[in-house]
């Protein structure tokens, strides 16, 4: 069974009562009336132009499908999840190959995360020098973080997913 962008509407009837968020597809099925249709163990809300999934129950009743297509299928392979690392093909799921935009959008991610990390590291030790009550170990770990910040820095993220991410001080 397939329920493709389900979209919310107003039947003419309220066959299921009043208060009721009613769905219909792209091709006109009502999703109350389609759920018994849902037959195999599982029930998979995808996105619909790039088949991300968003949502998995054994029950397509628990699915909310506000603006997604709804598929079930037989099983699910090993590590299977919604958090957008699985896509189902319109055959089976696989995992999913990101673009090189997201690949590099991922990067700066991790770039920004790295930087400020750092940045929290140097800040006491900064402060520790600024005051002149720093120890050696102290400025010798500030010189660390200071260079591995510039480093993360300089990481060109249009290159992922071939970035080798420079070593965090210890």
């Amino acid at each position: 069974m397939k329920l493709v962008n389900l979209q919310r509407y107003v039947p003419d009837e309220l066959f299921n009562g009043d208060g009721i968020q009613y769905f219909i597809d792209a091709t006109g099925k009502d999703w109350f009336k389609s759920l018994p249709k849902f037959t195999k163990k599982y029930s998979l809300a995808i996105e619909n132009d790039t088949g991300v999934i968003r949502s998995i129950s054994e029950d397509a009743s628990r699915i909310y499908p506000a603006g997604l297509t709804v598929v079930d299928i037989d099983s699910l392979p090993e590590g299977c999840d919604i958090f957008g690392e699985w896509v189902f093909n319109g055959k089976k799921i696989v995992p999913r190959t990101y673009s090189q935009e997201e690949l590099s959008a991922q990067a700066q991610q991790a770039k920004s995360r790295l930087i400020e990390a750092a940045t929290k590291a140097i800040s006491p030790l900064q402060d520790a020098k600024d005051l002149d009550i720093a120890t050696d170990d102290e400025l010798g770990k500030l010189k660390q973080w200071m260079v591995y910040r510039v480093q993360v820095n300089r990481i060109d993220t249009d290159s992922a997913p071939d970035i080798v991410w420079p070593t965090q001080p210890k």
